[in-house]
């Protein structure tokens, strides 16, 4: 007679949800004990009748199905129902002891009850994209986190305001400084066509801008007219049409750009403030992050209708992909050059100064200031210096950096001697408010 509740206690010992249960010795314990007992017991005929009787009327009512007045069809996935397995055709359905009907499996699980939300961004995606704009170095770079580290992944050459410093009021064609955030972007034919194809715009003024007392809106990342090149803009930063195309691979909204003064390069390891980043990112994300599949949509909408402009723009003006210097810019690379031989001949420290831009490094990384010191101690020894310039030659880097290479045939006279070389030498020149400045050396 207890062949069915052993079949029973078979299935529902072997049944994989309730497996779990039998990791415990304490429960194990409470199963196999009063299982010993029963097996004793048995072997009174008066205890098997009554055994029987009990067995019957159990399985009796388990075939009444009790109300259920709030059926849940979704059980909590983190709780285990051991009451739930059903043994096969005539085994009783009823256990032999009493288990908690419930066991937790995983305590931290949410309830079935209260769907779950979905987690708000808790700070800058770790496989994220940063833009730095070096306005030293008139570039636009974009890197990429990689844990704790930043991979520099490309390099757009920008143009920036006219005027160097950090943005103030409207009007006074500077770019601003800082730390600041993509929050859209538009199509450029939409927003006019010295836009070229594509516009990010930027959160600038933030609050703290406002509270400092500047002004200016409209500061954004975008292309320039068809057939024309990045020149100077009245506080924006712009590419090249094909650039500005190829910086939507990394850029979106909610993509961070630090904005450089015209004294620093590209140091991310330093320049860029995770903890900042980290607190300031959900909130950029809930303001003006994509929130449905029409926001996307929308977004490779404006990317294909940009692809066309620059498909066009290539088509119509070849030239571009050549970089050509415009004859004006190479007439005033070779004065600016001119006009630096003439201020070395001078031993003018001041005069020749004004050929270079603050940003200047040397080749072993001397930045102007102390450049000069050393140009100064050289100047006072001498007491005659002539240099001529031979074979110029002008090479377009990018739109507003050339390299110049010549032969320099120098002459200098001391009370250390006569020293002459003649030697192949190149400049870098970038062009900015004061003109064409040397940079590098």
């Amino acid at each position: 007679m207890f062949h069915h509740a052993r079949v029973s206690l078979s299935v529902w010992r072997n049944n994989r949800a309730a497996g779990v249960a039998f990791r415990d010795p304490a429960l194990l314990n409470n199963v196999y004990g009063p299982w010993k007992w029963v097996k004793q017991r048995s072997r009174n005929p008066r205890f098997a009748i009554g055994a029987l009787l009990v067995i019957s009327l159990v399985a009796f009512l388990s075939r009444r199905p009790a109300p259920d007045p709030d059926p849940d069809p979704d059980p909590d996935p983190g709780m285990v129902n051991l009451q739930a397995s059903v043994p096969p055709a005539g085994a009783v359905s009823a256990p032999l002891v009493s288990l908690p009907a419930i066991v937790p499996r995983n305590p931290s699980a949410p309830s079935a009850l209260v769907p779950a939300q979905p987690d708000a961004p808790v700070g800058f995606p770790e496989q994220g994209f940063i833009l730095i704009a070096c306005k030293r170095d008139r570039t636009l770079y974009v890197y990429k986190r990689a844990g704790k580290s930043w991979n520099r992944t490309a390099a757009f050459p920008m143009a920036i305001g006219r005027n160097s410093g950090d943005k103030g009021r409207a009007g006074d064609l500077r770019t601003p400084e800082g730390r600041f955030w993509i929050t859209g972007m538009l199509s450029g034919v939409q927003k006019g066509p010295i836009y070229g194809p594509l516009v990010f715009t930027l959160n600038y003024p933030r609050p703290g801008d406002m509270a400092e007392g500047k002004t200016g809106v409209g500061i954004w990342i975008h292309g320039v007219e068809a057939g024309k090149l990045p020149s100077f803009t009245k506080g924006c930063l712009a590419l090249a049409n094909e650039d500005v195309l190829a910086l939507g691979a990394y850029a979106d909204i909610a993509t961070p750009i630090v904005i450089l003064s015209d004294t620093l390069g590209p140091d991310p390891g330093r320049q860029v403030d995770m903890t900042g980043m980290e607190g300031e990112y959900p909130s950029i994300i809930s303001a003006y992050g994509r929130k449905t599949a029409k926001d996307t949509a929308a977004r490779e909408s404006i990317l294909e209708h940009a692809r066309e402009f620059v498909a066009k723009e290539a088509k119509k003006f070849p030239e571009l992909a050549m970089q050509v210097l415009s004859e004006q810019d190479r007439k005033e690379v070779l004065a600016r050059l001119e006009r630096w031989r003439a201020d070395w001949s001078s031993r003018s420290i001041e005069a020749y100064a004004a050929n270079y831009d603050a940003a200047f490094r040397d080749r072993n990384g001397h930045d102007k200031q102390a450049f000069m010191e050393r140009k100064r101690a050289i100047f006072g020894s001498k007491t005659r210096i002539e240099m001529e310039i031979r074979e110029p030659r002008i090479e377009s880097e990018s739109y507003s950096r050339v390299k110049v290479t010549f032969r320099q045939d120098y002459l200098a006279e001391g009370p250390q001697g006569t020293q002459r070389s003649s030697e192949p030498k190149s400049l870098r020149l970038d062009e900015g408010p004061g003109g064409w400045l040397i940079i590098t050396e």
